[in-house]
């Protein structure tokens, strides 16, 4: 190994954990208060990390260590979600619902809640179902609804969100005909929902 390789090699071994550390440095500086840091290191990485551009997002949404901007929380929302970052999609869909830092449109919110979804995001299958229940973005669609809370139920687990997602599938239930339920548990069974690691 040539003394240039060995460098280089050395180089990464000791740089390599820094800058892997760097979204956790902002987590960790977030969680001490210190936000303009992680405010700092998260837009240092914001070009290529969905984690840091949801958590920008969220930042400007709430107004914490910035300026309060929807429109800047949208556009970081928007970034992370193309990445596919489940929350983000979920936090962009919200703010399509509720026309903060984008026109409001119940269609748009209606495909990044979908999106955020079948991503494994427990609260954006929560909406899915209640949109199917009630036609809001959507055409409405019980069979829908009862796999979605289903969904929802087995990925929130027990608690509240469980039990209200629990509720929705007997009273959904017993409202379905016999292949209508045949029907939604060929659903159920048909697509594996991704899990979402960032819940």
């Amino acid at each position: 190994m040539s003394v240039r390789s060995f460098a280089a090699t050395m180089l990464f071994f000791i740089a390599g954990p820094a800058l892997a550390q760097s979204y956790g440095d902002g987590v960790a500086a977030y969680s001490l208060g210190r936000y303009d840091k992680a405010v700092e290191i998260w837009r240092s990485l914001a070009d290529s990390h969905p984690d840091a551009q949801f958590r920008l997002g969220d930042l400007y949404e709430r107004g914490i260590g910035v300026a309060r901007s929807f429109d800047l929380a949208a556009e970081w929302y928007r970034k992370a979600a193309a990445n596919g970052h489940a929350d983000a999609q979920f936090s962009y869909a919200r703010l399509y619902d509720m026309g903060h830092g984008v026109d409001k449109s119940p269609e748009a919110a209606w495909q990044w809640y979908l999106k955020a979804a079948e991503s494994g995001s427990a609260p954006a299958q929560y909406h899915v179902a209640n949109a199917y229940m009630s036609g809001k973005g959507v055409e409405r669609d019980l069979v829908q609804a009862y796999v979605w809370f289903t969904r929802a139920a087995e990925s929130f687990g027990p608690g509240p969100e469980g039990n209200f997602s629990l509720t929705a599938i007997e009273t959904i239930g017993a409202a379905l005909r016999p292949d209508d339920r045949q029907l939604a548990a060929q659903l159920l069974s048909a697509k594996p929902i991704k899990s979402n690691k960032n819940q």
